[in-house]
């Protein structure tokens, strides 16, 4: 069998464009235009909003060592956050003169830790101060122990 060379008779909308040029090109055009004004309409975002979820408490004690770090701060800042609604988990880590203490919040937990405003993030040092404050980093004042 031999294929047919009689390329008149084939359908479809390849063989429409090779005998109508002006309307495919007309089409691709629409297509293309189409396409430009829809990449326009594209909300883009190069830092998009999101919401954390967690929060790091670094505490400074110099001269400390990590024993001291846990039992005279990271232990009451545990027992105070603890106490905060929406707090999923806390870890902590005491080291020579320094402490953390991650927070994980529920999703959906009120705003404001440690009473820190809305979009302020807390940050707890005891470094000579004698004892543990809470600075509010972008926000309000709280006073904590």
């Amino acid at each position: 069998m031999t294929p047919p060379t009689d390329f008149s008779e084939k359908r479809g909308p390849i063989a429409w464009m090779v005998h109508n040029p002006v309307a495919a090109n007309l089409l691709m055009v629409l297509l293309l235009v189409g396409g430009w004004l829809s990449l326009q309409s594209i909300k883009q975002e190069v830092f998009p909003d999101f919401e954390r979820d967690v929060v790091s408490i670094s505490i400074s004690y110099p001269g400390a060592s990590p024993e001291e770090v846990e039992r005279g701060i990271v232990l009451a800042v545990e027992e105070a956050v603890r106490g905060v609604d929406g707090v999923k988990e806390v870890a902590s880590r005491a080291r020579e003169g320094y402490g953390l203490v991650r927070v994980e919040m529920l999703t959906g937990a009120p705003e404001g830790l440690s009473g820190c405003a809305a979009g302020s993030e807390p940050h707890h040092d005891t470094a000579g101060r004698g004892r543990g404050t809470s600075d509010c980093i972008g926000g309000a004042q709280a006073n904590g122990n």
